[in-house]
């Protein structure tokens, strides 16, 4: 067995091979690990189809608190290492207990724990799921593990945690904004992107447009017809979460920058877009009486001991009637939906009542979504529980202006710029190179600073701008960043910075292949039929006018007509000359 200070690094690849049945049963996975008692404790969590997964048909509500057994192909399937390992190792198989249900779609949702102890090599474990829970898919979930002590903690890091949303509706023709619900039981920087063929699988990322504020973990999508969504369909999504030191850190004896990585975990969920009647308004949100979201709780040793019950209200209002909650938990949670209505609000609350055991001590990351009766999903709004664990925040440890994060059995300083440390105690000096990025290193009395270039920012000038998530470029251009720089790749006949000035083109294809060509042709016909129904109006009022006026000529004698058309004027030397006009009739 390896002790703390071994040199380890993990990679947990989840492969779920699937392919030949009409529709997907899978509906996502995550993975997480720590450190405990010398070996690695990984906590997973599965969503299903209600009655395709572990729990099996007839899965119900009396089914929630219960592990699942030798059900195939469930059973029958392993995660083993791959390659890496000293020895063959054997972990989990893919049953869990029941945690939540789901209706409208239907599904169900499930957790398990297993251990494996730390070995001092670079491996991968993987689980190969028979063919018969997707349609043709290939999914990968990755998971990497470094066990190497870190200076500024003392200990071994380990790796963010992902809530997993059973369903998340989005609505049809609207522009909407996805947080993922992830948090670092280190108080470490996360970051969230896109990932690899090698980490996720085949055909693991679905949407036809998205973009990713890594930064955030938040993802922007633009539901329309134009941007390749429809409503009614489903979209997978896979996500790989990172976290980094907030500062130039040791693990071992080696040094770990802000832009590099600790470790990762995946999380991959799908997405359904729905047709609602809301205008792209909320219908469901969170009452002002909730705790902030990602609330650091902690339940003492002394409640965990005394079999104290850990409870955790979540209200909502809705605008609809019918109004729901979609969960995510962790096991042995008992849950009861309250509902009142008054001056046309639907108020709802989830009570929550959760006695832990021995096996959930440290971070459990409970995350629950309001659903409206259309089935579109609200925000996300989570709390970290800590069992067995007391505020050490309360001593207030951190040095200066340095923010104490809770955390389990021990606490993490958030720096001010320019100094590290347990409590943020040392300061970083230049000559450590701590400026990322091409960025510059200036030193200050007390401090180094960083000047950042241009597209970076952040302390370290670790992080870099995401102008994509505000969707800036127009008609349909498709927006890539690097560095921080805009691009926006212009459909045909539009270009500009952000696609927005149309190229007029002088031949007769490129004319009709214009966006502008449909609306320029109606106002063309338009102005057409307008000049002509003119015409015919005037050609209708003269016609009628002449009609009124020949009766009256026809009816006068010829003698009083030339009477009346013959003028007389004064011809030269003051003689008098008649001329006479006739009509010709």
């Amino acid at each position: 067995m390896a002790m703390k200070g071994s040199n380890v690094v993990v990679t947990f690849s989840f492969i779920l091979a699937l392919f030949g049945m009409s529709s997907s049963v899978f509906l996502g996975g995550t993975i997480s690990w720590r450190e405990n008692r010398n070996k690695i404790r990984y906590t997973y969590r599965m969503t299903y189809e209600l009655g395709t997964g572990p729990c099996g048909l007839g899965c119900s509500e009396r089914d929630i608190g219960k592990s699942t057994t030798s059900r195939q192909p469930f059973n029958e399937t392993y995660w083993t290492c791959l390659k890496g390992c000293s020895n063959n190792v054997t972990g989990s198989d893919l049953n869990y207990i029941v945690t939540a249900l789901g209706e409208s779609p239907s599904w169900e949702q499930g957790e398990n724990r297993f251990e494996q102890r730390m070995v001092d090599t670079r491996f991968t474990m993987s689980v190969t799921i028979p063919a018969i829970l997707t349609n043709g898919g290939r999914f990968t979930l990755t998971t990497t593990i470094d066990t190497r002590v870190r200076n500024d903690t003392q200990s071994i890091n380990a790796s963010p945690i992902a809530s997993l949303p059973p369903y998340t509706g989005l609505p049809f023709g609207c522009v909407s904004n996805v947080s993922l619900p992830v948090v670092d039981p280190d108080g470490d920087v996360i970051k969230c992107r896109w990932p690899e063929p090698a980490e996720c699988g085949q055909n693991c990322n679905q949407l036809p447009e998205a973009y990713l504020d890594e930064n955030s973990c938040n993802i922007y999508l633009n539901v329309t017809n134009r941007t390749g969504y429809a409503a009614g369909k489903r979209y997978l999504v896979s996500i790989t979460v990172e976290d980094f030191p907030r500062y130039p850190i040791k693990l071992a004896s080696t040094v770990l920058l802000p832009n590099q990585p600790i470790s990762s975990i995946p999380i991959q969920f799908y997405i359904d877009i729905v047709s609602s009647s809301s205008q792209c308004r909320p219908s469901t949100t969170y009452d002002t009486s909730n705790f902030p979201d990602n609330s650091v709780a902690s339940y003492s040793f002394m409640d965990f001991h005394n079999h104290v019950d850990f409870i955790f209200p979540v209200y909502i209002s809705s605008t609809r009637s019918n109004a729901t909650f979609v969960q995510s938990f962790s096991q042995h949670i008992n849950t009861t939906i309250l509902r009142n209505n008054s001056r046309g609000q639907h108020h709802i609350e989830l009570y929550s009542k959760w006695r832990p055991i021995p096996q959930q001590l440290g971070e459990n990351y409970l995350c629950v979504w309001g659903k409206d009766n259309e089935g579109v999903t609200s925000r996300k709004h989570c709390i970290l529980g800590l069992i067995a664990d007391s505020d050490e925040c309360v001593s207030n440890p951190c040095h200066g202006s340095a923010t104490c994060l809770n955390l389990y059995m021990t606490y993490a300083c958030i720096c001010p710029p320019g100094f590290k440390g347990i409590n943020c105690q040392e300061k970083i000096l230049c000559g450590e190179n701590p400026c990322l990025n091409n960025s510059t290193c200036f030193s200050t009395p007390n401090t180094a600073s960083c000047r950042c270039t241009k597209g970076f920012f952040g302390d370290f000038c670790q992080f870099e701008e995401q102008p994509c998530s505000s969707f800036p470029c127009k008609n349909g251009g498709k927006c890539s960043s690097f560095r921080g720089e805009l691009n926006c790749k212009c459909q045909n006949n539009f270009v500009g910075p952000d696609c927005g000035s149309y190229i007029v083109h002088n031949d007769l294809i490129g004319t009709l292949k214009s966006p502008l060509y449909p609306p320029l042709l109606l106002v063309l016909v338009g102005t057409l039929l307008g000049w002509i129904l003119l015409w015919i109006c005037i050609c209708v009022i003269t016609k009628r006018l002449r009609a009124k006026i020949q009766p009256k000529v026809k009816d006068q004698k010829p003698s009083d007509i030339n009477k009346r058309n013959t003028r007389r004027f004064r011809g030269p030397k003051g003689t008098h000359s008649e001329v006479r006009q006739s009509l010709d009739y």
